[in-house]
């Protein structure tokens, strides 16, 4: 199967992946010649040009122009959870769509979200630096707080698409600011949650410590509890399914030990965003 990315259509490119725009440059697509001025690189000089004329004319090229996505991971402590954990399936996806994007000529950059800042890796153009974003996603550990508003209104930087891939706890307050991003960048919201947030299969006494503020609480856990919790967690989904379809931002949930390249797949499918031939 090959996956094949709708920039044109859908993201609102000129081409898929890297472009050649009208915007002269240093790329690789030859446009025209113009006189030499002072200060022109010597090494653009077209000498077959001068070898007739004896007159300097210099070769330009058009500016290459690459389709840019910023990914978002939530990083804060609350991804620790699961087996395998949030964290690491967050970061397993984030690296699977960077190399396709980039493998379709696109610019990739990851944003890593805790607390209330977000760490920018370096903006990558070329699918051979993907061993740089492993080693930048390997270096990252799940720590702090979620803040997901703070660190939304921190965004400045406009990407053709944002991804953001988070488990989206205590995080109703971003509903306005995930919606300012949407509309200055096309985005796509991945939810992610652990089986066992999903499922709930423990029974009897139980305590609780949230992972992040360190608050414990003991329940014990009946087929009512379970019931009101699974419902709780089904409301929860639903809440943000509703927020995204309301403001027409593709969401896409799945669970920590779901499969990797199935999940990019059919996420970006339901986004339009991805094609298979």
């Amino acid at each position: 199967m090959q996956l094949r990315l709708l920039i044109k259509k859908n993201l609102g490119t000129a081409d898929h992946g890297n472009i050649s725009s009208k915007f002269r440059g240093t790329g690789n697509d030859f446009d025209d010649h113009s006189p030499y001025n002072p200060g022109d690189d010597f090494k653009d000089i077209d000498w077959n040009i001068y070898a007739r004329t004896e007159q300097l004319f210099v070769k330009k090229y058009l500016q290459a122009k690459y389709f840019s996505l910023t990914i978002f991971i939530d990083l804060s402590a609350s991804m620790l959870c699961g087996k395998p954990s949030k964290s690491s399936a967050a970061k397993r996806l984030a690296a699977g769509l960077a190399y396709l994007f980039l493998h379709n000529g696109c610019s990739i950059q990851i944003g890593i979200v805790q607390n209330n800042h977000i760490l920018y890796s370096k903006q990558y153009r070329h699918y051979k630096y993907i061993k740089d974003i492993l080693n930048f996603l390997s270096r990252q550990k799940p720590q702090g707080q979620q803040n997901l508003k703070t660190a939304i209104k921190k965004i400045t930087k406009k990407s053709q698409l944002c991804i953001l891939c988070s488990d989206f706890l205590h995080a109703k307050d971003s509903f306005a600011f995930i919606q300012q991003l949407a509309i200055k960048n096309k985005c796509l919201l991945l939810h992610i949650l652990s089986r066992e947030e999903v499922t709930t299969p423990f029974n009897g006494k139980l305590v609780l410590e949230d992972i992040e503020n360190r608050e414990k609480i003991t329940i014990n856990i009946d087929n009512d509890v379970r019931k009101k919790y699974l419902k709780e967690v089904q409301d929860f989904r639903q809440n943000w399914q509703s927020f995204a379809t309301r403001n027409r931002i593709p969401y896409y949930f799945t669970l920590n030990d779901k499969s990797i390249a199935r999940t990019i797949v059919n996420s970006l499918q339901m986004a339009k965003f991805l094609s298979t031939d």
